[in-house]
């Protein structure tokens, strides 16, 4: 769960470099993730020099302003995975269709494109 906030970190710094015209092509970035029970993920990436074509089309800042308030019972089913159902309707994304539950699926996040 944790790591989710790696790669909205990382679009983000990407977005605002694209913003100020910043030159990122074959930088390498070190990222590490860490959950509880002592799990950890450390890795690096190496930024394509055809980073600015893919970067310009997310708008995450746009998108983050356009996110959607949710109340307190929802947040808790969200966490508890007692939510079954979207709290929007996902179109034109990629969207989380099954988490794994048993042996090497176990945690495994499945996703589906939504078409718009």
């Amino acid at each position: 769960q944790y790591t989710g906030s790696i790669f909205l970190a990382l679009m983000s710094t990407f977005e605002s470099d694209l913003e100020e015209n910043c030159n990122l092509d074959n930088t390498l970035f070190g990222l590490c993730g860490y959950g509880s029970g002592a799990k950890a993920k450390v890795f690096e990436g190496k930024v394509s020099p055809r980073w600015r074509e893919v970067v310009s089309r997310w708008h995450l800042f746009e998108r983050l302003a356009g996110r959607m308030a949710i109340d307190h019972v929802t947040y808790e089913n969200l966490h508890k995975g007692l939510q079954d159902e979207s709290v929007v309707t996902p179109q034109g994304e990629f969207a989380l269709v099954e988490i794994g539950d048993e042996g090497v699926d176990e945690g495994a996040r499945r996703y589906r494109w939504i078409g718009a």
